[in-house]
């Protein structure tokens, strides 16, 4: 029977050792100040090895590029480690890259690495996305959480071909603007943006991402919203309302319809989140467009008023699943709809 092996290794050093500890396909080198100590901890990585974590580690400058020998590779991960400068490796298989309260300047990749695809920076001294990972077309999942970043400007991601998830949440963003060229976000389906300081939220800025599919809005201060669009914003394709197409669909209809020949508004937006905000007011008609909103989580607000316009309603929003200030278990009182023309 073939039984896999754990190693458990300590250095001890005139100074503070730094220990390795290797289980299965997994190592971990804590306490390494790789200007003192070198690289030799890392001789102990075996053509197996599929995970490195580097805890507390220290150094000017650490090229991780001799490590691309190491065929199964699939996740770095630092923790609390401090760095002027780190230099990513080639991967040999799609790989993950994850920072935790790691002190940085600088990060450089892989010009021709295709296999990157998730990266998650926690606690991260970033005021914005850094230029080098905006440059990784191969990209999937990308958060950049605790940050001071401030500002999300879609235009930035124009890069990201292959971006599908991101995730922003819990750091300071105020403002979001849009991709007025029309090339950022082609794959997007995910947007996180949870826990930021948003008291405005306009949907306009994402109206015509095609594949969007869940926007997380909950823990800001938003207290507006709007679906107002941006006029300098020049489509490369047609747009319309599939709304009536829809309608088709489930109508007593003998012929089925055919598609409209143009691209929907929000075409696959199906959840927002809006819990914990500041909302005291809702116009329905502000998600018309949104023709497969079926969840629109409202939560721990203290709403007031929602308005119900006769034919203006998003088609396929449950209603019965929006929820008041007193939480999830807590149904909206009939008395904060209102109907208008």
């Amino acid at each position: 029977m073939y039984h896999k092996f754990v190693i458990a290794l300590l250095l001890v050093l005139p100074t503070t050792p730094y220990q390795i500890v290797c289980v299965y396909d997994a190592c971990t080198i804590s306490n390494i100040d790789i200007n003192r100590d070198g690289l030799y901890a890392f001789s102990f990585l075996t053509n197996e090895t599929q995970t490195l974590i580097l805890k507390r580690a220290t150094g000017k400058r650490f090229d991780f590029s001799f490590l691309q020998i190491i065929p199964t590779l699939e996740l770095i991960v630092l923790e609390h480690c401090k760095f002027e400068e780190l230099v990513m490796l080639r991967f040999n298989i799609p790989a993950s890259l994850v920072l935790r309260y790691v002190s940085l300047k600088h990060i450089r990749f892989h010009a021709s690495d295709s296999t990157l695809k998730d990266i998650r920076l926690f606690r991260v001294p970033f005021n914005v996305i850094p230029r080098t990972v905006l440059k990784l077309r191969q990209l999937v999942d990308l958060e950049q959480c605790r940050s001071r970043m401030s500002h999300l400007q879609l235009s930035v991601l124009r890069n990201l071909e292959s971006l599908a998830n991101l995730n922003l949440s819990y750091n300071k963003i105020r403002t979001v603007t849009v991709d007025t060229s029309g090339d950022c976000c082609a794959q997007l389906r995910s947007l996180n943006l949870v826990g930021n300081m948003l008291v405005r939220f306009n949907f306009g800025v994402l109206i015509y991402l095609q594949r969007l599919e869940r926007v997380f809005l909950g823990h800001n201060h938003i207290a507006t919203i709007n679906t107002q669009e941006n006029h300098s914003y020049l489509p490369k394709v047609e747009f319309c309302s599939w709304k009536n197409y829809y309608l088709a669909l489930v109508g007593d209809n003998a012929t089925n319809p055919r598609p409209p020949q143009c691209h929907d508004y929000f075409a696959n937006l199906k959840l927002i989140t809006l819990n914990h905000n500041r909302l005291i007011r809702i116009d329905l008609s502000k998600f018309e467009r949104m023709n497969v909103l079926a969840d629109l989580d409202l939560a721990f607000n203290d709403i007031k008023t929602i308005e119900i316009a006769k034919g203006r309603l998003p088609i396929s929003l449950n209603m019965s699943e929006l929820k008041g200030s007193a939480g999830y278990l807590h149904d909206l009182s009939p008395d904060v709809f209102s109907e208008t023309q």
